[in-house]
């Protein structure tokens, strides 16, 4: 009895402690709500402001984009096809995920992940070729970028362009670093392992309309919770720091981190302080904002992946990398632009 008792404790006592994952979402969810219960003005605001940024800024711009490329998935779109060539050249990637890529570039956040996760759902890219693609594709778009950033926030056209350029060039980067990371050349493109099952095509050009409106308001209801959310944790830690002496330079680094826009319009107040070490802290670090795109936008890629199954680990190492790439560029072109 004392021999199986010594066993007992002897394999209790050898278990690896873990930590239970729901603890740090738990203290996380207590602060937000005890921030939420102390300043309710100040999330009140928030939550209209953010509203209102929604409805005459971000539903405008990428809902019509979000209706398009569901339909271009849905018919089957595709790029031409030197261009498929080369992206799977430089990829390892099925040249069905071109579509993906350009709309990404073209739309905006979160198209791109968003058709990869479709192109993947009718059976023509793998789990893993879809997390990557995924990642490269989910940036801020043109219109964002150049009129957004550039034009409205930093009084800078060509600023905005260099930004837009940078963007899609540290895209491209991480996409061919990428497939000397996860693929395997001997294996692609004749040993893909896809899904087996294959939804039914859409019958009919009124079944194509419903579907593509009805899954692109899902995913912009979406979109503007994740607005909604970051922008409150944001005016909550603004002010929680009111009397710290850097609170301007550590919440453009929290809202770079955090949400896009708001990391746009922090790094552009520092930009117009007069300062010149501001002026170029917020111009490189702009770089940063478009190569990294912020926690919003990647929880927003996380609805469509995690929901069919598919992980995120290779997604935030590009997503690092691609914000690490995008802010050499910037160093790079700090002296031209």
């Amino acid at each position: 009895m004392n021999t199986y008792l010594s066993q007992i404790r002897k394999k209790t006592s050898t278990r690896p402690v873990t930590l239970n994952p729901t603890i740090p979402v738990l203290i996380l969810t207590a602060v937000f709500a005890i921030c939420m219960l102390s300043f309710p003005e100040i999330a009140q605001n928030t939550v209209k402001e953010s509203a209102s940024f929604c409805i005459r800024t971000l539903i405008p711009s990428l809902f019509p984009m979000l209706i398009a490329s569901e339909i271009l998935v849905a018919i089957g779109f595709s790029g031409n096809k030197y261009l498929e060539a080369f992206f799977e050249h430089i990829s390892g990637i099925s040249a069905k995920g071109l579509s993906a890529f350009i709309l990404g570039v073209l739309c905006g956040v979160p198209v791109g992940s968003k058709t990869a996760v479709s192109i993947h759902k009718s059976g023509k890219l793998s789990k893993n070729e879809t997390e990557v693609l995924s990642a490269v594709s989910n940036n801020p778009g043109p219109g964002f970028v150049i009129a957004g950033i550039g034009v409205s926030l930093f009084g800078d056209l060509r600023f905005g362009v260099v930004l837009y350029i940078s963007e899609i060039l540290s895209a491209l980067i991480a996409l061919r670093i990428s497939k000397s990371l996860f693929f395997n050349n001997k294996t692609l493109p004749q040993n893909r392992i896809l899904i087996t099952h294959v939804p039914k095509s859409f019958s009919s050009t009124g079944t194509v309309l419903t579907k593509s409106v009805s899954s692109a308001t899902q995913t912009m209801l979406t979109i503007c919770g994740f607005v909604l959310f970051f922008d409150l944790i944001l005016s909550s830690l603004s002010t929680l720091l009111f009397a710290f002496p850097f609170k301007a330079t550590v919440m453009s680094i929290l809202s770079v981190l955090l949400e896009i826009t708001s990391g746009a319009t922090s790094l552009a107040t520092l930009n117009h302080s007069g300062s010149n070490i501001s002026m170029a802290f917020s111009r490189i670090f702009a770089f940063t904002l478009v190569g990294w795109g912020g926690l919003s936008s990647h929880m927003q890629a996380g609805v469509f992946l995690l929901d069919n199954g598919i992980g995120m680990k290779k997604y935030y190492t590009l997503k690092i990398l691609q914000a690490l790439i995008c802010t050499l560029i910037g160093i790079l072109l700090a002296n031209i632009i």
